[in-house]
């Protein structure tokens, strides 16, 4: 097999903006079918992406596609995912993997005792201004136990999404921690590689909602590392991340692909001062994920999104809402 057939579940604003044009473009995908609540909306969208299927039920699936993106509610991803996948589907699941550690496990659980393969979609994690972040990392040309800042936010209500499941707990899993906290979490525990000893958690709500507006977390790591962490739906924020550590330092964005660095153990920046590479677009991030997971599903080979970090993000997450402050992490 050359190509997996795929089904978008959820023909939302980051389906028609970032999933459906990323399954058209890339070479190991087809699109084969679309799915969403709205049947009308899914039959539109079917036409508009050259999908041969527009169903209001995902179970029809089954025999149709050979995987699947899973782009609904959050609360919805885990029972969806593990049908598929006792089925024989391969799942990209949209981010959050669910909306507590519980259900993520199950759904690694039933991925591990199937022949279905199962990847959440963090995907920051494949722009490429992150990618150079985390190869300087990885040789040792920047040290783990730096510090990281990084926010992320702005107004809900300027999205453009169909529905507003993000406000809604019950649906959401929470507010711009649980939405946009979990790119940065992930970040940071990708980046850093490491176990989480201890977290400082502070959030607002500004109006009358069930979910924070705002949120800010620190998270310290056993070997000395720190990412300062911010979000919000009330505001704007200006979506930089900074690594820096004693042997140098990197200014990025967590959306562009603009970035600059400075390693004091390089020859180049000793001689050329600050260095400012040219990266590929930031905009690729939602392509490079998908191929990604089509070749690692073709090839049988590990994706980079490790369960063990994404279960890691869950509890974190979980943490921070039960004690709404500061926590010390017990290492299991």
């Amino acid at each position: 097999m050359s190509r997996l057939r795929f089904a978008v579940i959820g023909c939302g604003a980051i389906s028609l903006e970032s999933h459906l044009p990323a399954v058209l473009k890339a070479p190991m995908a087809e699109l084969v079918a679309v799915v969403d609540s709205d049947i009308n909306w899914a039959r539109t969208i079917s036409k508009q992406f050259y999908a041969g299927f527009a169903f209001i039920d995902y179970k029809e699936l089954v025999g149709k596609v050979d995987a699947a993106i899973v782009a609904t509610p959050n609360a919805t991803h885990a029972d969806i995912s593990c049908f598929l996948l006792e089925n024989g589907i391969h799942v990209l699941c949209e981010k959050p993997a669910a909306t507590n550690p519980t259900d993520a496990r199950r759904m690694f659980s039933i991925a591990e005792r199937t022949s279905a393969r199962l990847m959440i979609g963090q995907s920051r994690r494949f722009s490429s201004q992150i990618q150079f972040l985390y190869k300087l990392l990885e040789r040792g040309y920047l040290d783990r136990a730096g510090e990281l800042w990084a926010s992320l936010g702005g107004v809900v209500s300027n999205w453009p999404a169909r529905t507003n499941y993000r406000l809604l707990r019950n649906l959401s899993g929470g507010g711009p921690l649980m939405d946009q906290g979990v790119h940065l979490i992930d970040m940071a525990l990708c980046l850093f590689d490491d176990q989480p000893v201890k977290i400082d958690y502070y959030e607002t709500r500004l109006k009358d909602r069930e979910v924070e507006d705002d949120a800010e977390l620190a998270i310290e790591f056993s070997h000395g590392g720190c990412a300062h962490l911010a979000m919000s739906y009330s505001h704007g924020l200006n979506r930089a991340l900074t690594y820096r550590a004693q042997n140098g330092w990197v200014k990025t964005d967590v959306e562009k692909s603009s970035l600059e660095f400075y390693l004091k153990n390089s020859r180049l920046c000793r001689i050329a001062g600050v260095q400012k590479p040219i990266l590929e677009s930031s905009d690729l991030a939602f392509q490079n994920q998908l191929e990604h997971f089509c070749s690692a599903v073709l090839a049988q080979e590990p994706f980079i999104v490790k369960p063990h970090q994404i279960v890691q993000g869950l509890e974190l997450i979980e943490v921070c809402y039960k004690t709404q402050g500061s926590f010390t992490w017990e290492v299991a």
